[in-house]
């Protein structure tokens, strides 16, 4: 038989590795939604102009000094 410790939860069977309990990910489908992914990403790309809005800021002084 083997150790319980690679078994799971006395089903006899070990679990594949990177396997999600079902409870775990239902609770977790019920969280992120797609309102949740657009909030992200919408976030993601204001910061994204953010950034490279202050990179084009940066090269633009460089320029000038030169």
């Amino acid at each position: 038989m083997g150790s319980p410790a690679f078994k799971a939860g006395g089903t006899g069977d070990p679990r594949p590795a990177g396997s999600i309990p079902v409870h775990l990910r239902q609770h977790r489908a019920h969280k992120c939604g797609r309102d949740d992914y657009l909030r992200v990403m919408t976030k993601n790309r204001v910061l994204l102009a953010l950034l490279l809005g202050g990179l084009l800021v940066i090269l633009i002084r460089k320029i000038r000094d030169v």
